[in-house]
């Protein structure tokens, strides 16, 4: 019910959003009778006829979206909520460049083809070994733009935060600007959490790319460092009710992206 009203919530922002031009020319054609509607004598049956207008136009305005015969294909952001209803909404949130589309992509055996994700979008999911199959809605998000990271957490019931040691693909060491703009970010999206009065079943944080961290004790220490921090943000915020802590990973681990889907969606 709750995702009910949140999507139905969504959708009529959208056909106000859309229809500014309609009520323009509803008023419009008022003021051209030359009516005012302190001067009608059946005023309230004249304001009960523009809701059932605009609720009508709620109603019959949006086309309903038809999914994609191809259960990889790609579902645009405006109609995940559609979809959202029958499975279990999981965000995907991070730096650009930490992992969350080639992890996405990964799930459903898709190439990754190098891109960062320029607009967010979700993807249904099956979650490996179970029977009757389940699936899930990943939905990708943005990570050079927080205030899409903030919607897509919005939208979903849990969380995958990725974190990495450094964003260039082959590098070992640790980087310290990388780790500040991570503890920032996890600053930033708790606090969106909380003024949007969020609740978030469960956060996991993803620490990627271990592959290459793990090659020495010291960047071994740094990521550890780094998902304790990052933990302990989420922790002090009241709309995350699990916070954890998934370590090691990599990407390029079909093992792990297996594991790891399954643990977020138990």
């Amino acid at each position: 019910m709750k995702k009910y009203i949140k999507s139905w919530g969504q959708n009529t922002l959208s056909f106000f959003d859309a229809t500014f031009s309609r009520v323009a020319i509803f008023s419009s054609i008022v003021a051209f009778a030359g009516f005012r509607f302190a001067d009608i004598p059946y005023s309230d049956w004249v304001l009960i006829g523009f809701g059932v207008y605009i609720a009508l136009g709620i109603v019959v305005s949006k086309p309903k979206y038809i999914a994609p015969p191809n259960p990889n294909s790609r579902i645009p952001i405006e109609h995940v909520n559609e979809q959202i209803a029958n499975s279990m909404g999981i965000g995907l949130i991070g730096l650009a460049s930490s992992g969350k589309t080639t992890f996405l992509d990964a799930t459903v055996s898709r190439a990754y083809d190098g891109k960062e994700t320029a607009r967010p979008y979700g993807q249904l999911v099956r979650i490996p070994d179970t029977e009757p199959p389940q699936q899930v809605m990943l939905v990708d998000s943005v990570g050079a733009k927080n205030h899409i990271q903030f919607t897509v957490q919005a939208m979903s019931v849990r969380i995958l935060f990725f974190i990495d040691h450094n964003p260039e693909g082959a590098a070992e060491e640790i980087s310290a600007g990388r780790v500040s703009e991570h503890v920032e970010l996890a600053k930033q999206v708790s606090h969106a959490a909380i003024d949007q009065n969020l609740i978030i079943d469960k956060i996991v944080i993803v620490a990627n790319k271990s592959d290459q961290w793990q090659t020495s004790d010291d960047s071994s220490r740094g990521m550890l460092s780094l998902a304790n921090q990052v933990r302990d943000i989420f922790k002090a915020a009241s709309p995350y009710r699990d916070v954890e802590v998934f370590l090691p990973f990599s990407n390029m681990s079909a093992s792990d992206v297996a594991t790891l889907l399954k643990a977020i969606s138990n």
